[in-house]
């Protein structure tokens, strides 16, 4: 059975990312086109692990925080850092990154025990539970309209 890790150092949910759940769920053919990736390409086991997404295996924030050794930027003593600051004009092209100010300051105050159990929650169709990733637009499970249940929309 292969590992997967959700958690990451910027904050970022991975268990909603649609690399990691296409991966994950055999279906990287529907995705790779819009990922401008081969299907070959679209292999993740999340931000923590040593199989990352290309793109994600370029990211300044996880290499900084692997250089400095902490587990989630708003741990670090630079916090916050021009490295987070320059991302973003990423949050235009990804929305799904603005909510990591709000989940930084979750795993300092709760933990990350605490937050990866929150998130399991809010990325699951309201209706049957079905996990579902940042862009997905109905769930797959019952067909539901999940375009609005985003956190990073409220």
């Amino acid at each position: 059975m292969e590992d997967f890790n959700y958690d990451s150092y910027c904050g970022n949910y991975c268990g909603a990312c649609e690399i990691l759940c296409a991966y994950k769920n055999k279906t990287e053919n529907e995705i790779a086109v819009l990922w401008g990736a081969s299907p070959e390409e679209i292999k993740c086991h999340g931000c923590k692990t040593e199989t990352v997404f290309k793109n994600c295996a370029l990211c300044g924030i996880r290499k900084c925080a692997m250089e400095k050794g902490v587990q989630h930027c708003v741990l670090c003593e630079d916090f916050p850092c021009e490295i987070l600051g320059s991302g973003k004009s990423l949050v235009e092209k990804l929305p799904h990154l603005k909510a990591i100010p709000k989940n930084m300051q979750t795993i300092k105050e709760k933990g990350t025990e605490y937050w990866l159990s929150e998130q399991k929650g809010i990325w699951r169709c309201p209706n049957c539970g079905e996990p579902f990733s940042w862009y997905k637009e109905k769930c797959s499970g019952c067909g539901r309209d999940i375009s609005q249940d985003k956190d990073f929309l409220k």
